[in-house]
């Protein structure tokens, strides 16, 4: 599972009004090894919807923009 969360893409997306699911994981979470099937096949059957990932541990840069994000 690779992290392709982009802020110009995500902020380009939400100003559109573009739908834009963000899943933060973690490399030692068996919960979101769990996840992992269920939102790829969420994006074929969304296609309209913009999926971004971000492991949490090594992008911690990007998970602080996502709270920020979060506390507007």
């Amino acid at each position: 599972y690779k992290s392709n969360f982009n802020i110009e893409k995500f902020n380009s997306a939400q100003n559109q009004g573009k739908v834009v699911v963000v899943h933060s994981w973690n490399k030692s979470c068996s919960t979101c090894a769990k996840q992992k099937p269920i939102l790829e096949k969420a994006k074929i059957d969304f296609q309209n919807v913009i999926f971004m990932s971000f492991e949490q541990t090594k992008n911690n840069d990007i998970a602080k923009a996502v709270e920020a994000i979060d506390n507007r």
